[in-house]
């Protein structure tokens, strides 16, 4: 089945969904109780439904209701879209949801897992590229500044790498202050967490994936939140590990959204 899917509504489904902290490990209960867990946000979505206006040469056009992956599939097919501004919106999120249902379901239980998440360690090798851009960001320039002060800190390394301070971790998160600066009202700490989602096999070789999500925030023991600007940016990756010995392969998570839609 095809959803309707673009770069403006990937981005707004994965900030619109937000980030489910769910821990599994490789043992076939919990993590198919940790899927099932991951899925409820998307869930929610669908069956909350939505109206597409649908053009009609002959009239005016109709308003037509959905609440299933399949009615959406369908109205979109026939050139109906969101008119009002509430109805595009959801537009834009409800494709993902559903491409996204149809990649979870193809999740399973793996039969080997080469990440030890014993280790507290243990996020030493993940690549540093799911560090997301800060908060704070209030102008284009802003951001490009950002953006080129990211790639250098993260260019080519793991977070193992990285001169990191004030590390938590245990086997579900990890936690770390990238760097802080004072405000009259007291010190705001730019804070990366990296939440494990998912351990599982997304792609039917039987071996275990590492779903991971990546927040950045601004936070502070001090300042009233409306002293500075929170919220910075978020990413999510697929980690595949083939052998205890072998590289990570990395897959933006998005994408395999994107390929559920075709």
């Amino acid at each position: 089945m095809k959803f309707k899917l673009t770069p403006i509504l990937m981005t707004t489904t994965l900030l619109a969904l937000g980030v489910t902290h769910v821990q599994a490990d490789d043992r076939g209960f919990n993590t198919l109780q940790a899927i099932e867990e991951y899925k409820v946000p998307s869930k929610r979505m669908i069956e909350d439904g939505g109206e597409f206006f649908c053009p009609d040469a002959d009239t005016q056009g109709s308003l037509s209701k959905y609440a299933s992956c399949e009615e959406y599939s369908a109205l979109i097919k026939r050139g109906c879209y969101g008119k009002s501004r509430e109805e595009f919106g959801r537009e834009l999120v409800y494709g993902a949801a559903c491409a996204e249902l149809t990649l979870l379901d193809q999740v399973k239980v793996a039969k080997e897992n080469h990440f030890d998440m014993d280790s507290a360690n243990w996020w030493h090798h993940i690549p540093a590229s799911i560090i997301p851009l800060p908060g704070g960001i209030e102008s284009d320039e802003m951001k490009q500044q950002a953006q080129r002060e990211l790639e250098t800190l993260v260019k080519g390394k793991t977070l193992g790498e990285l001169s990191l301070v004030n590390n938590k971790s245990n086997p579900r998160l990890f936690e770390t202050v990238l760097g802080s600066h004072t405000r009259e009202c007291g010190v705001v700490k730019d804070t990366f967490k990296l939440f494990v989602q998912l351990i599982a096999d997304f792609n039917g070789d039987g071996k275990a994936d590492l779903l991971l999500s990546g927040t950045r925030d601004n936070l502070s023991d001090d300042c009233p939140l409306n002293a500075y600007k929170e919220g910075g940016g978020s990413t999510t990756f697929l980690y595949e590990k083939h052998s205890a010995q072998s590289e990570l392969k990395v897959t933006p998570y998005r994408e395999l959204i994107e390929s559920a839609s075709n």
